[in-house]
């Protein structure tokens, strides 16, 4: 036995998570899974059992963590008594994430206003799609993230911010930038161009399955990656 596979097990049994123990910890998910069945061999006996949401601790497991609760607190409290006082000029790091139009239009102003309220805060900002976000979240990447959609893993905890519209553009000389209201069959009957493969837009998919289940039909002429490459086909008159 060791004291790691110790801290491992209390861990593991604060959260009822590998994956959130593994971020606490910073330790692979296969490690601490490699060390805890070391201690179960030990001991003969199933600490934990997986369960769909988590881990379970199971009843040996309730017992062990009451027998070596005061040996990692004496062993927390003999490391803090010789520990170096952390630097008073520590910087504190923020780091969030978000998609490509959160990362364009939201996330600047509202870092913004978080640099005027924490002038000595470092701040880093990634743009990725909302399933590398997760992940990156899910890993401790980063600290938070905003996404187009609610997180689909049950260790992150999510809440709506706001709601935005999807807004359709066309090139300056298209036939319907004159038309002061359009209706759904004008954008229906132009191909479209959209958000596909690994840079897939969730809000769009959602909406596009909406209209579906309306029973009408889309042309879409062109999937691409991200923004950029969307306003260039527009802009050939390739779609809207």
């Amino acid at each position: 036995m060791t004291l790691n596979q110790f801290s491992f097990f209390a861990t593991v049994a604060k959260h009822r998570s590998l994956t959130k123990a593994s971020a606490e910890l910073r330790v692979s998910q296969p490690s601490i899974s490699q060390q805890l069945k070391q201690l179960e061999g030990h001991h003969g006996t199933q600490l934990y059992r997986r369960v769909n949401k988590g881990v379970e601790i199971t009843e040996a497991g309730q017992l062990f963590l009451r027998t070596i609760t005061p040996i990692l607190e004496q062993v927390a409290q003999l490391e803090g008594g010789f520990k170096p006082p952390a630097p008073k000029s520590a910087r504190e790091v923020l780091r969030v994430g978000g998609t490509d139009s959160v990362s364009a239009e939201l996330l600047p102003s509202l870092l913004a206003v978080f640099r005027l309220r924490h002038p000595t805060a470092e701040l880093e900002m990634r743009t990725r799609t909302s399933d590398h976000l997760e992940r990156m979240v899910s890993s401790s990447i980063l600290d938070l993230a905003v996404t187009v959609r609610e997180a689909r893993s049950s260790d992150l905890v999510c809440e709506p911010l706001r709601r935005e519209k999807i807004a359709m553009f066309v090139p300056s000389n298209h036939r319907l930038v004159h038309k002061s209201r359009l209706q759904l069959s004008d954008v229906l009957a132009e191909p479209l161009i959209i958000r596909g493969g690994k840079g897939g837009s969730g809000v769009f998919d959602k909406a596009m399955q909406q209209i579906r289940d309306r029973g009408l039909d889309l042309k879409i002429a062109m999937y691409c990656d991200g923004p950029t490459e969307i306003k260039a086909a527009v802009r050939n008159n390739m779609g809207v």
